[in-house]
């Protein structure tokens, strides 16, 4: 929410709706409007990070705003209607107006959207014989024990679950009997990766989010360029708790533990985010992998180990025998007539 003449930062997502990657590069241009009079422009000249825009907006006067986004391309500027903005005459205004809460949801960052990567289309009624019903694609169907749950998008990086009554299956696609609607924004690929996203990914607030979605003659006109994760690789996100973050640094050596049948499987972190998510107060971390074998599934529930230090010890032991004795640490040693206590002096310590 905004008031007039306040720099307000209006973040902006753009995305390639065919390879699902982020704009990396280039100006694009908000154009700002009230009713009749003539349009206020700014120029924003490339993303503050890949896919990014967040200019810096303000708008003079009071009143109902459309805007709309200019990406040049080839000698010509394609132009992307954004939802209205309402701007508030004072701040006294604006707080009146304050809604009682946000939306509920799963937070899942766009730039995880990127990189998994992750789809949402609009659900529609399709036609069965005589009768018209509501279907999505296969895809989008997670199936969680006995529930099958579908992933609705209700903002930019907020999704919601809803587990839905299927009915029969043709062509691709699964007759959706509750919990849905035409109009839906439901996810129809990575919606696994959205699931985990409830337990391993966090959120961050971006205000006034704006995600821009191009028509399929503006996607055929950009050349995306690959991520970070060339040919034979792939990258993995985790999430570093608040107190880890000092210690973990791009560069460090990882063990990523995948699904049983392949184990642990040796990285390297290419990135920390610098954002801490309020709410889960953790912040991305990317690792590449070798891949080479295409044994390793984007999508797939990981956790990982940090190298964060390396330290020589003449003696070490496991923590579990070391107890407690008259208030001082102390270790068990065999001898000839049993086992002894003997007082020790501790180092540091791992946490393992």
């Amino acid at each position: 929410m905004i008031a007039v003449n306040e720099p307000a930062p209006f973040v902006t997502h753009v995305s390639d709706l065919l390879t699902l990657e982020p704009r990396k590069s280039g100006p694009v241009t908000f154009i700002l409007r009230l009713g009749s009079a003539a349009p206020i422009k700014h120029i924003e000249p490339k993303p503050a990070r890949d896919g990014i825009y967040i200019p810096e907006l303000t708008f003079p006067k009071p009143g109902d705003w459309t805007v709309s986004l200019a990406i040049p391309l080839e000698g010509k500027d394609h132009v992307i209607s954004l939802p209205p903005i309402k701007v508030y005459a004072s701040h006294e205004e604006l707080h009146a107006a304050l809604p009682a809460g946000q939306a509920d949801g799963i937070s899942f960052l766009k730039e995880q959207q990127w990189k998994v990567p992750t789809k949402t289309e609009t659900v529609q009624l399709r036609q069965t014989g005589d009768t018209q019903s509501l279907a999505v694609p296969e895809s989008a169907i997670v199936d969680e024990g006995d529930d099958h749950v579908v992933f609705v998008q209700l903002a930019g990086e907020t999704f919601e679950e809803r587990s839905v009554e299927t009915g029969r299956r043709a062509g691709g696609f699964v007759h959706i009997l509750s919990c849905l609607s035409s109009g839906d924004r439901a996810v129809t690929k990575g919606a696994n990766a959205v699931a985990e996203a409830q337990y391993a990914i966090g959120g961050h607030d971006h205000g006034d989010e704006q995600v821009v979605e191009l028509t399929q003659d503006e996607i055929e006109r950009y050349a995306i360029e690959l991520g970070p994760a060339g040919p034979g690789q792939i990258e993995v996100h985790v999430s570093v708790f608040q107190k880890d973050l000092p210690l973990v640094k791009a560069g460090q050596q990882v063990k990523v533990a995948m699904e049983p049948a392949i184990g642990k499987v040796q990285g390297k972190i290419s990135y920390v985010g610098p954002i801490v998510g309020e709410k889960t107060r953790t912040a991305p971390a990317r690792i590449v992998l070798d891949n080479t074998s295409g044994t390793l599934r984007p999508g797939t529930f990981v956790t990982a180990e940090v190298l964060v230090d390396k330290v020589t010890a003449k003696v070490v032991v496991p923590k579990d025998v070391i107890q407690d004795i008259n208030d001082n640490p102390a270790v068990f040693v065999k001898s000839d007539h049993g086992f002894e206590p003997r007082t020790v002096t501790l180092g540091r310590a791992n946490d393992v």
